[in-house]
């Protein structure tokens, strides 16, 4: 293509085109100014944490190492299992299709 058609080319198109953003809007504040209103917002913005940061630090130390010394060796018991119905330990009780079975409800049904 020629440069001249090139040209002719380029300014029907950039009439085309929409105006830069920046220039519709005027009171658009400069650069240093947003940095300075920036800046000052960020130091209002700053808020008290409740307990202090040395103390939460200081609690948070001393939950750690309590957690570290109760599982040092130590496993809690679990509670046994206790039937449903009955209200006795389940060790006596017997399973159908993963299903616990009570002895005292089926000796009554039988009954």
């Amino acid at each position: 293509m020629p440069e001249g058609d090139l040209k002719a080319v380029t300014e029907k198109y950039s009439a085309h085109a929409p105006k830069p953003l920046n220039t519709q809007f005027p009171d658009r504040r400069g650069k240093e100014e947003a940095v300075q209103l920036h800046a000052g917002r960020k130091k209002r913005m700053a808020t008290e944490l409740y307990p202090p940061a040395e103390e939460q630090e200081n609690l948070l130390a001393s939950c750690q190492s309590s957690s570290v010394s109760s599982s040092g060796g130590q496993t809690k018991k679990r509670k046994t299992p206790t039937c449903s119905k009955c209200g006795k330990l389940v060790k006596g009780h017997h399973r159908e299709n993963n299903v616990l079975i009570c002895p005292s409800s089926t000796s009554q049904e039988t009954d």
